[in-house]
C-alpha cells in the first residue's frame, strides 16, 4: 500500500514518517517496503484506532454541524464542547488477554499499537510494529473530570488509575448489556452487537514508506 497524507489528521502517514506529499512521493519512487501491524474488530480491519463512548458522539455531532454549513474545525470544537457538557457513560467488562476489568466510563479507546497519552506528542505512536493493542479507558469523574483529564494529558501529569487505565494486550473482548454499541473505526461510525472482539495482526500489511 502506498500512503498519501491527504486526510484531516493523517495519523497513519505521520506515524510511518510520511509528513508531506513530497515525502510520500520520495517513498513511492524509492519503493522501500515495510511490514506493519493492523488490528481488527469482529473481523473488520483498522490501521489507527477504534472508539466507544465519547468519540462516536463527537463524530455524530460534528457531522450534524457540518451539514448545516459549519466548517470542519469549528464543527469539531463545537462537538467536543457538547460531548463534555453531557458525557456519555458506558458500562463495560473488559477481557484484555488474562486481565479482567469492569468500568463505567465515558470512553474506551483501542489503538493499533500504543498511542502516547501525554505532552505535545499526545496522539502519536512510537511504533507500528509492536504487535499489541493500545487500550485506554477513563474512570468516571463527571464533566469537570473530563476537562481535568484533557489538561493533565497536555501537561504530562496523568496518573495511572487515578485518571485512567492504559494497558496493552494482543486480544481484547468487550462485553456490555447493551444490544448494540456505536463504535468508530478509523473515524467511521457503525453499530455492532457485543461482544466486541479486538485483536492485533502483527506484520499483516505491506506499506511503501521511509
Amino acid at each position: 500500500m502506498g500512503i498519501l497524507p491527504l486526510g484531516t489528521l493523517n495519523h497513519f502517514a505521520r506515524d510511518l514518517g510520511i509528513a508531506s506529499p513530497a515525502a510520500a512521493e520520495g517513498a513511492l519512487i524509492r519503493g522501500r517496503t515495510r511490514m506493519v501491524d493492523v488490528a481488527s474488530l469482529n473481523g473488520r480491519i483498522f490501521v489507527n484506532n477504534s472508539g466507544i463512548g465519547i468519540y462516536p458522539v463527537i463524530v455524530l455531532d460534528r457531522d450534524a454541524a457540518r451539514k448545516t454549513g459549519v466548517p470542519r474545525w469549528p464543527a469539531f470544537v463545537w462537538a467536543c464542547i457538547r460531548a463534555i457538557a453531557r458525557p456519555p457513560l458506558v458500562r463495560l467488562r473488559l477481557e484484555a488477554d488474562e486481565l479482567h476489568l469492569a468500568r463505567v466510563t465515558p470512553f474506551l479507546f483501542v489503538g493499533n499499537n500504543l498511542y502516547r497519552t501525554e505532552g505535545l506528542a499526545v496522539g502519536t505512536r512510537e511504533t507500528l510494529v509492536g504487535g499489541v493493542l493500545g487500550i485506554c479507558t477513563a474512570r468516571h469523574h463527571g464533566r469537570l473530570g473530563i476537562v481535568r483529564l484533557a489538561f493533565r494529558s497536555i501537561a504530562g501529569t496523568i496518573r495511572q488509575d487515578r485518571d485512567f487505565t492504559v494497558l496493552t494486550a494482543r486480544r481484547l473482548v468487550v462485553r456490555t448489556a447493551a444490544r448494540h454499541v456505536r463504535v468508530s473505526l478509523d473515524g467511521e461510525l457503525g453499530r455492532m452487537q457485543p461482544p466486541l472482539e479486538y485483536e492485533t495482526l502483527p506484520g499483516a500489511l505491506k506499506v511503501i514508506a521511509p
